[in-house]
């Protein structure tokens, strides 16, 4: 089944060849609006009061924290937040916009944070990167209804950064889509290459569904910029990845924007090596760009480990 839809995806792509790249640059006016958020997320981690920002939030908003399983809409995400200021104070919060994308009905945001948190045990700071798409609502205003991030250095303590009285889901446990149309189909068919190459330790071959310009947006390491970075990225990682014995790489959601395609998925991982075994969960958030020659690349990846 899996060598008819790569085969499916071979025609798709030849005949997708008329996209040309729109320009996806932020007007004055988003870039204020961003930047007021920002200052506003700031204001609400230093204060300890989600209230400061959560009328920005939609009632379907999406959470996807490193260390904790999704959590799915706005009361969820509420609780993440007050239980997040219960176990930890925070002495400093600290960000920076790297990246504004303009695709028309929704806007994506890229940004580096440093926080530094205590508890009745430790003091930690923390370098990471965060990732928000905004959606344009009927009110002809933008509302936040995704947010994830990461960490640039292996955490120690990550056992802290979840709790369990949230409700959260394992996507990656989840129904997937349907193919049911062009596009699910080219993912499909992409996802089920993208299995076989990493499990094979191909990095030649998987450093090419990235574009020249792409970002990957990886855990516990700084991002890799372009393409000869993000194969050097992907070599050395391969290093240190276990033996894969199963991998599903899997899609839940898929929105069309403008030349672009942002993909929420995710991946399951039964792996081992020398000493141990076990099945992983992870999520990401792919942002595919379709090249002047047709095909589909993959601009932004950003993955977090539940």
């Amino acid at each position: 089944m899996k060598k008819v839809i790569v085969m499916a995806l071979l025609s798709l792509l030849f005949s997708n060849s008329g996209y040309s790249q729109g320009d996806i640059a932020p007007s004055k006016q988003l870039v204020e609006f961003l930047d007021k958020f920002r200052k506003d997320y700031e204001a609400m981690y230093q204060q300890g009061n989600f209230g400061l920002v959560q009328d920005r939030y939609g009632e379907n908003v999406r959470l996807m924290p490193e260390f904790q399983e999704t959590v799915l809409g706005l009361i969820p995400t509420a609780l993440y937040y007050k239980s997040f200021f219960e176990r930890f104070n925070v002495d400093n919060y600290s960000s920076e916009q790297i990246e504004i994308l303009d695709l028309g009905t929704h806007l994506v945001e890229f940004g580096s944070f440093l926080i530094g948190i205590s508890d009745n045990e430790d003091e930690h700071q923390l370098n990471g990167k965060y990732q928000r798409v905004w959606e344009l609502t009927k009110k002809d205003d933008y509302e936040l209804v995704t947010e994830a991030w990461n960490y640039d250095n292996w955490v120690d303590f990550g056992d802290k950064l979840r709790f369990k009285d949230v409700p959260s889901v394992r996507m990656a446990l989840e129904p997937h889509i349907l193919v049911n149309d062009n596009i699910s189909l080219e993912i499909e068919a992409l996802n089920c290459l993208m299995e076989k190459v990493i499990m094979e330790g191909d990095t030649k071959r998987w450093s090419m569904f990235y574009s020249k310009d792409a970002m990957l947006i990886g855990g516990f390491s700084p991002i890799a910029k372009g393409s000869e970075a993000i194969e050097e990225y992907l070599v050395e990682l391969q290093k240190e990845e276990p033996l894969f014995e199963e991998l599903d790489v899997r899609t839940d959601r898929i929105v069309e924007l403008k030349n672009h395609v942002l993909e929420y998925g995710s991946a399951i991982e039964s792996w081992r090596d020398d000493f141990n075994s076990g099945i992983s969960t992870s999520k990401n958030l792919r942002l595919w760009k379709r090249e002047p020659n047709g095909s589909l690349k993959i601009f932004r990846m950003m993955n977090m480990y539940d």
